[in-house]
Parts: C-alpha cells; structure tokens; sequence
C-alpha cells in the first residue's frame, strides 16, 4: 500500500464504479441526443448528418470535460441531488455556449440549423437530468439496504474514538457503517463498551474481519505522539488491504478546509489500499485478457513441455497446490510436475522432506 496525504474521501466503491460509468454514458447520450434532433428536424433525411456529427463529437468531447471539472464525476456528489443537477446545467450551458460562439468565430452558423441546436440541448437537459435523478435513487436504495456503506473500524478506546462513533452514528445516511472499536495493543475494553456490543476485539480481530470482507476503512484514534506502540502498530495496518486513516485532535473537529473529512471529522489519509472499485474490475479485465493471450501465444510451448513429462515419468503433467495470495486468501495453483509421484520420504521429525538440490525424485524434464 502506498502513503497518500491529499484529499480524499471516503464514498462508497459502488458510488465510485456509478462515477465511472457516467463518465463514459453521459457524453454518449449527448451524441444519441444530438442525432434524434437531427433526425426528428429533417425528418430522417441523413445527407449532411457528417457535418453534424463533427460538431457533436466536439460538443461530447467538450461536456466530459467541463463536467470533470465541475466535480460532477467524483463519487462523493453523485448523492446530492441539488448540487449536482445545478452543476449539471452549468456543465450544459457552459458546452452549448463553446458550440455556439465556435460556429460564429468560424462563420459557419447559417450552415446549421437553430431549431436543431435549440432541441438538442433541451433533449440533452432533460435526458441527463433524468439519468442523474434515477442514479440519486439507486444510490439511496443501495445506501438504505448497507449494500453501498463504507464500513469503517474506529481503532483506538479513547474520548477520542467514542466522538467518532457518535458522529458516525448521527449521520443516517448509510453512506458509512460503523463495523466496531478495536483495542490497540494494551486498551482494555470497559464494560459499557462490551454490554452495548461495540467493541469488536484486538488488532488481530481487525485482521480476520478484513480477511473476511467487513472493513474497508479503519481510524486510528489514539494519540501517536504520546503513544509508545505507533510503530508496532503502523506495522500491523500496513499488512492489510484497507485504507487506514487518522483522526486529528478533538478540537479541531467540525473543521472541514484543507483536510479529509466524513460526519465534520478531520482526518489524514495514511495508507491507501491497492486497490479499490471499478480499479478492482478493471485490472481483473486486464489481467484475464493478458493471461488468456499469453497462453494462446505459448500453447505449442506447453503442449511440448507437456508431452515431455509424460514421456519421462508416469503420473499427471501438472502439480495442484494451495498458496495463499492478496490479503491472505487461499487460491489453487497449477504448475508442470517437476517430480516423481510417490510417498515423500520424512525428516528427523517425521515431517514431509522438501524438495533439495540433486533430489533423487526430480525427473529429468525438472531438472
């Protein structure tokens, strides 16, 4: 995981995947929008639509960017209705007035035809108004079920970290979940804390709850000038797949400039987890694609190499065994049998012998 400090927030990966399909879907939809315009005015005469199609292509090019950089494709703004429909008609008004003041400077505007542009930026108001509203509904349903939360483990049993759980709690938006409290290393939990069944356990508890799939996000909350185990600790975070954050001083909460905030709470991004969101489907694509092209290139290879193994010893051409990869999961893996099959002889301690330099079992294609 890398260190990051800049801003960040904490919104849910599948608001995260929803920005980035609208990313792509918005700037289509002004291209089909134009194209219904042109067609519904000419009356689905097609004779110049190439002319047409150039400027609209410009219009699409020019709205992805003037809504990027109006936030309206960060993941976090995608649940205010309000603010996002007023950015919306700006990132419009502002593309259509590029489109119109670049046909006058060019002196090409009696070439297109007014009706055509009036239609086409109504239809393209109301179409990406509707699909922003219908996203708004969509991401409150997942919101209210938990689907889309972002569950966050407050680590640390201090002032400090029940100041979080409160705001968390009154939040109400289900944008963030609170998963628990966990001790750092020699907290004891209070008896309040247990009975109301807030805290969750040791740091070693965190690591099986990601394992597991119940954290995305975990808050340190102690004092690390003060505390004599941060680096023991930083240690143990940096093992795992989450985004690990750290929450600032009691009394600058409620400040919200210049630091990353959730519930009004300043916090600092420590470490940031590999991977996350649509980025987890993305490099899945890429890597299936890879690996399957790869293997198409090298199949005579393998084919040969497979032939050899079952020429030179009997038993199976490929060698199944259990690792364990990115966060701990356990996945099976496949590899050409580099060994004679048979009962392994044991060590001293009665213990499966590995495999060593000059191993009688190794057959001749291992070597």
């Amino acid at each position: 995981m890398n260190a990051f400090h800049s801003h960040i927030t904490l919104a849910p990966s599948g608001m995260q995947g929803m920005a980035l399909v609208l990313r792509v879907l918005e700037p289509l939809l002004i291209i089909l929008c134009s194209l219904a315009a042109y067609v519904v005015r000419n009356n689905f005469n097609l004779n110049a639509v190439t002319m047409y199609v150039g400027l609209t292509l410009l219009a699409a090019g020019c709205f992805a960017l003037m809504a990027g950089s109006m936030g309206l494709y960060k993941a976090e703004n995608l649940s205010h209705v309000t603010r996002t429909l007023l950015r919306l008609t700006g990132a419009i008004l502002a593309t259509f007035a590029v489109v119109v003041i670049l046909l006058f400077l060019l002196k090409i505007s009696s070439t297109f035809s007014r009706v055509w542009l009036v239609m086409w930026m109504a239809l393209v108001g109301v179409t990406l108004g509707l699909v922003r509203l219908y996203v708004r509904s969509v991401i409150w349903q997942k919101l209210k079920s938990g689907t889309w939360s972002r569950r966050v483990a407050v680590l640390g049993l201090n002032p400090k970290a029940m100041e979080l759980v409160n705001r968390i709690s009154a939040m109400g938006n289900g944008e963030v979940q609170l998963v628990g409290l966990y001790a750092l290393n020699d907290e004891a939990p209070s008896t309040d804390l247990q009975r109301a069944g807030l805290y969750r356990g040791p740091l070693n508890q965190l690591a099986m709850d990601v394992k597991n799939g119940l954290v995305d996000d975990a808050v340190i909350t102690a004092d690390f000038d003060s505390y004599p185990h941060s680096s023991s600790v930083m240690d143990k975070l940096y093992e795992l797949s989450i985004n690990v954050h750290y929450c600032l001083p009691l009394p600058l909460f409620g400040i919200t400039s210049g630091q990353e905030t959730f519930a009004s709470i300043p916090m600092v991004l420590l470490l940031r987890r590999p991977l996350e969101g649509p980025q987890v489907l993305v490099k899945r694509t890429l890597d299936v694609l890879a690996a399957g092209s790869l293997l198409v290139l090298i199949s005579p290879l393998l084919l040969i190499i497979a032939g050899l193994i079952k020429l030179s010893s009997p038993g199976p051409v490929f060698f199944r065994q259990k690792r364990n990869g990115f966060n701990g999961e356990e996945f099976g893996m496949l590899k050409f049998r580099s060994m004679r099959v048979g009962e392994a002889p044991k060590d001293a301690d009665g213990k499966e012998k590995q495999a060593e330099k000059n191993d009688p079992r190794i057959t001749p294609i291992g070597r």
